[in-house]
């Protein structure tokens, strides 16, 4: 078991293509890089081994990592925060937004860049923003599926959000996936859909013979194609998606 504390919350793990190491997102401890080697042997002694200690961990408040994956062939790994309406003190803008750590010393990852889909995430634009849509709705980043240089996202009421991230530093947007939202539905989640906005683009995207699934929890699921910088990263792919090693996940 690894624990920092006694309300340590892990929230989400992924694992590199060989098994042999796994990308925790503890949304209270912090990221860390685990050991899994043993797992991946089939050892008769099977067990995780945090490589970050305690005090090398990056953490971040309000909320911390809810995703965290690695770009293929890279020593990078892309989190993401997810920040609702409407739940405490640490609810609504400026929601969550996505770092970027290199692991090249898993021992000490450290933060190199954040992307923000701005105004949504830029705590400047806070005041502007309706009572309703700050706490009734999402605006957050949600779950990732990357390649070597090229990011989707899930963001909530920010749809689809692809970005390049060739330049670990300087992360910058190459598309974005805004659906138009259904007249009506039978029921509105009350944190995410019963203010304004009516996009909630939530799920992991799988990228299958090169086109993109994502879902909408409101609005339902959109097959999309991208075409931009890095295009052949996506076309290319047979499968692939952010909450799994299966697939195309070890191919740069």
């Amino acid at each position: 078991m690894i624990r920092d504390g006694p309300n340590d919350e892990l929230h989400s793990v992924s694992v590199s293509p060989d098994g042999r190491r796994a990308f925790l997102a503890f949304q209270t401890a912090g990221f860390l890089v685990a050991d899994t080697t043993s797992l991946a042997e089939y050892s008769s002694e099977s067990k995780v081994v945090a490589i970050t200690p305690s005090e090398g961990r990056p953490r971040w408040q309000p909320v911390g990592p809810h995703s965290a994956v690695k770009l293929p062939g890279r020593p990078v790994v892309l989190t993401t925060d997810e920040v609702y309406g409407g739940i405490g003190s640490d609810a609504g803008c400026p929601w969550g937004w996505v770092r970027i750590l290199d692991v090249s010393d898993e021992t000490a990852p450290r933060i190199v860049s954040e992307y923000r889909v701005l105004p949504y995430n830029d705590p400047a634009a806070c005041a502007a923003i309706p009572e309703e849509r700050k706490y009734r709705g999402s605006l957050s980043s949600h779950n990732p599926t990357v390649t070597a240089h090229v990011a989707l996202v899930s963001w909530h009421a920010a749809g689809l959000q692809v970005f390049d991230t060739t330049d670990s530093t300087k992360p910058a947007q190459l598309a974005a996936f805004l659906p138009d939202p259904l007249p009506k539905v039978t029921t509105e989640d009350p944190l995410l859909s019963s203010g304004p906005d009516k996009v909630v683009m939530w799920s992991y995207p799988v990228v299958r013979d090169g086109l993109i699934y994502v879902v909408d929890v409101r609005n339902g699921l959109f097959v999309l194609r991208y075409a931009g910088p890095n295009e052949h990263e996506l076309s290319s792919i047979r499968f692939l998606e952010g909450n799994s090693n299966l697939g195309d996940g070890a191919r740069p």
